[in-house]
């Protein structure tokens, strides 16, 4: 299934962020080389912490934007594969700081895409972007990888550029082997990031007040980190046996799994035994009621499917955080034990077992 990812050195940036950290560890575990570049150093209660990351990853600290210190790391460290994962995230974050998102996400991928055009290295390149690059208009409508790519905010236009500058990189280059992969809205433990809903959960439960949420009724295509690393391993391990081209896929939840933050939230409330929760009714930002996009090219080319429904995956995050905060399990230990469940349960696999880094 994985067979080509074994022993592959493979980059990748923003490797302590959310979905970083959960595919550096799945990579570790498949026996890939990683190689780590990041600005962001762990805390604490991060899956990658300061102390352990070394075990799993040769680790380079700096930012996205610095073109000469990703450059030198590219030229000197070759990696068979990039994932590029180094961005802002954040939609609030990015109405707070708009100019700072745009230089990150867009001037971030300009920098991968240009050291690998102008030195000629045949790297494939996994570029994340998101869900928000697609024109939404809430019409309850599913979106395909080939439907219109457009912008209304700070972080999806920063998105969508990145999609429009990928492909047009390829269009001078036709020698490049790009994957823009496409993701619903990642849940998993792990997760801190602020203004986003089960991180903003597990912060009011850790103090013990009444969690406040925006849009109790909105609709997203939820879906575990894990199935979505699965995801992008496949398209990896593709990739790295294709011929050169430029392809996009989506990754998400099956679309009868409509979730909505109210939803989530009580599960959450149930669990850690809170029985109140405010809603903030405020307009500060616009956000839509609606958005879910089609998985179904990824289903059929690669053979992905998500593995877990909407419930499963909601109870699993919670899970983790609950070994976390009650349990008092290392972070890195609960990560690893769960992608091991994960992949002892796909079939014809190997047993995993994890490798020191290069």
């Amino acid at each position: 299934m994985f067979n080509k990812i074994k022993n592959k050195k493979i980059l990748i940036t923003g490797n302590t962020g959310f979905k970083g950290a959960w595919l550096t560890l799945f990579l570790n575990i498949l026996g890939a080389k990683v190689i780590g570049y990041s600005n962001m150093i762990p805390w604490k209660n991060s899956i990658l912490t300061k102390k352990n990351i070394g075990i799993f990853t040769k680790q380079y600290w700096g930012d996205i934007t610095d073109f000469k210190k990703i450059s030198k790391l590219i030229i000197t460290e070759k990696p068979d594969l990039i994932f590029h994962l180094a961005a802002q995230p954040l939609v609030l974050e990015g109405f707070k700081n708009p100019y700072q998102t745009m230089m990150t996400n867009i001037n971030g991928t300009i920098n991968i895409l240009e050291v690998v055009k102008s030195n000629n290295l045949n790297i494939p390149l996994m570029i994340i972007t998101s869900d928000k690059v697609y024109e939404n208009n809430n019409d309850y409508y599913a979106f395909k990888e080939d439907d219109h790519i457009y912008g209304d905010c700070p972080y999806s236009t920063s998105k969508a550029c990145t999609e429009m500058i990928s492909k047009t990189y390829y269009n001078i280059k036709k020698n490049l082997k790009i994957r823009m992969l496409r993701a619903g809205n990642v849940i998993g433990g792990g997760d801190w990031s602020e203004n986003r809903l089960i991180p903003d959960l597990v912060r009011s439960i850790l103090k013990k007040k009444a969690p406040l949420i925006r849009n109790p009724k909105s609709v997203r295509p939820w879906t575990h980190v894990l199935d979505i690393i699965y995801g992008y391993v496949l398209v990896a391990n593709n990739s790295l046996l294709e011929r050169n081209s430029y392809e996009s896929f989506n990754f998400s939840s099956n679309t009868k799994n409509d979730f909505n933050v109210l939803k989530i939230t009580n599960k959450f409330l149930k669990k850690f035994n809170l029985n109140t929760l405010k809603i903030d009714k405020r307009k500060n930002f616009i956000e839509k009621t609606y958005l879910n996009i089609d998985s179904n090219k990824s289903k059929k080319i690669l053979g992905w499917q998500p593995k877990y429904e909407i419930e499963e995956a909601i109870n699993i995050t919670i899970e983790w955080y609950d070994d976390i905060i009650r349990n008092k399990l290392h972070p890195t230990d609960k990560t690893i034990q769960q992608i091991q469940s994960y992949l002892n349960s796909l079939q014809k696999y190997e047993k995993p077992s994890l490798r020191k880094a290069i």
